[in-house]
């Protein structure tokens, strides 16, 4: 069953059931207030009558005549009625209902005429001759047992209650189907929606109207649908790049070995050289796209322990220095950690960490130049910062330096440096350290990269 179908059953179901209450409640309350409405009646009643018992009272000066004839009570209430109060007039069902709930009491409450109950008393009312009292004139409580006429008041009463019942449920059927039709539009709008995302149709865009929830989820899709594209983007941006990373390498490694068989080139030192070169970069690609697949998947294993940050800079300042001094580059170091500065680390990831810093420096810095290695620590966390002179990177290109392929070379030719996977790689380790990194312009004139990680005392 659709949800159509159910919404409109929703609803009749919610409409019948919310008429039949207000009907039963309307039944009741016209059965309650019109018992109230009769014995209201009857008080008005009994106060007209009053005026004609006192003056029978004061022409036969006693209840005598009454209670030896008590239709004369009847015949002397009759008036009331707007009838002649004469032997031959016939009281109505009305006037019988009332007269039945009459009684007639002398000045010591003694019975005279009418079925007196003290425990169904609705109200008394003193008769007087003068100043003195002489008897007592009262109504007892409605009986709830209808008379013909008040029940055929009833019946009527209740037959209009029935079209009224049958009306609002013929509308609620009427209006829950158009109603329930436009709001599964909205839901339908949403399903193929997801029905375009499921299909890659990334770049479209839902719009269904509305300050509700729906219109929430709307939101949500859509930015779901933005970010899929985006992703998609990266993805065939990724896919293309490392395909080219991977095709240079290959092409290079394939022309040597054609030359070397056509006997172009002799197999020799630098032959060798430049082959193991050519591999050298494929496995150094393959590696670090293998170490950001683990870390994607949260795979990539970290043996964290407690080493110290000084002395780990101190050994990769080291390794480096014969380095930079054969590409005529200064290599220097001012570290200015304590004795002790303790870190709660991979030793391996972070040497990892700042030997790819230094080869992106040794890589992309023109010589002569110089490389400087500043540490030091501000309040709770450790900043290592690696200066390099020229040249720069403009600042608009900066804050990407940090995702995976990107280089500021707008160029294809990768023969100066990596594939631009190893900034990438550096701010993975740091951010598994529950550190930084954060690239700046260089007082040497180059590009600053600093390194942020915690303190022990730090939670990581």
């Amino acid at each position: 069953m659709s949800i159509r179908y159910k919404l409109t059953i929703t609803f009749f179901v919610f409409g019948l059931l919310l008429t039949l209450t207000m009907g039963a409640l309307m039944k009741w309350s016209f059965k309650r207030d019109f018992g109230h409405y009769v014995q209201q009646k009857h008080l008005e009643q009994l106060h007209s009558a009053a005026p004609a018992l006192e003056e029978f009272y004061a022409q036969t000066q006693s209840w005598q005549p009454i209670a030896q004839r008590p239709k004369r009570l009847y015949r002397l209430l009759a008036p009331t009625q707007d009838q002649p109060a004469d032997n031959h007039h016939r009281p109505s069902r009305s006037e019988k209902h009332f007269m039945a709930s009459v009684y007639l009491l002398d000045s010591n409450k003694n019975p005279i005429a009418g079925r007196y109950q003290p425990e169904k008393v609705l109200q008394e009312i003193e008769l007087r001759s003068g100043s003195a009292i002489v008897g007592y004139l009262g109504t007892l409580k409605h009986n709830k047992r209808l008379n013909p006429s008040e029940r055929v008041f009833e019946e009527r009463q209740g037959k209009s209650l029935f079209y009224v019942i049958v009306l609002s449920l013929l509308f609620s059927l009427v209006f829950s189907w158009p109603l329930s039709k436009a709001l599964i539009r909205r839901v339908e709008l949403l399903a193929e929606h997801i029905r375009q995302l499921s299909n890659g149709q990334y770049e479209k865009r839902v719009s269904i109207g509305g300050h509700d929830e729906l219109t929430g989820l709307t939101d949500h899709l859509n930015h779901l649908g933005q970010t899929l594209q985006h992703s998609e983007e990266a993805r065939r941006k990724l896919v293309a790049d490392v395909s080219h990373e991977l095709r240079t390498p290959l092409a290079t490694l394939k022309a040597q070995l054609e030359a070397i068989e056509d006997g172009v080139h002799q197999y020799n030192d630098a032959t060798h050289k430049r082959l193991q070169d050519q591999v050298q970069r494929l496995n150094q690609l393959v590696d670090d796209l293998y170490t950001l697949s683990l870390a994607d998947i949260g795979a990539l294993q970290y043996q964290k322990s407690h080493y110290d940050l000084k002395q780990i800079i101190d050994d990769t300042y080291q390794t480096f220095k014969a380095a930079f001094e054969k590409a005529n580059l200064n290599l220097a170091l001012i570290n200015n950690l304590p004795e002790t500065s303790p870190v709660f680390a991979d030793e391996k990831r972070l040497q990892q960490l700042f030997s790819n810093l230094l080869q992106n420096s040794l890589q992309y810095t023109d010589a002569p130049g110089a490389t400087l290695i500043e540490s030091e620590q501000v309040n709770n966390e450790y900043i290592i910062r690696i200066h390099d002179s020229a040249p720069d990177v403009p600042a608009q290109q900066r804050a990407h330096l940090l995702e995976r392929l990107y280089r500021a070379d707008s160029s294809r030719n990768r023969q100066s440096g990596g594939a631009g996977l190893g900034l990438s790689l550096c701010q993975t380790i740091a951010q598994a350290h529950n550190g930084s990194i954060e690239i700046n312009e260089s007082k040497l004139g180059g590009l600053c990269v600093s390194v942020h990680l915690p303190c022990p005392d730090k939670k990581v």
